[in-house]
């Protein structure tokens, strides 16, 4: 799962949301956050923060480290 993750995130630079990455993977969006804890942890991902408050929004775009 970790590979598939990194693989998407690879090709899209600008990096992704939670729900986008299990869109790509038709997976549950949860089943996710294991694995993205674990590929940052090994410094393979990062997570920025984006907060959109005119919508109320708050949400971690993901994206691989080069």
């Amino acid at each position: 799962m970790k590979n598939q993750i990194l693989d998407v995130l690879r090709k899209c630079p600008n990096g992704l949301r939670l729900r986008e990455i299990a869109m790509y993977l038709r997976v549950n969006r949860f089943s996710l956050l294991n694995p993205l804890n674990e590929l940052q942890n090994e410094g393979l991902v990062c997570g920025r923060q984006n907060e959109d408050h005119a919508n109320g929004e708050y949400y971690i775009i993901w994206s691989a480290v080069k």
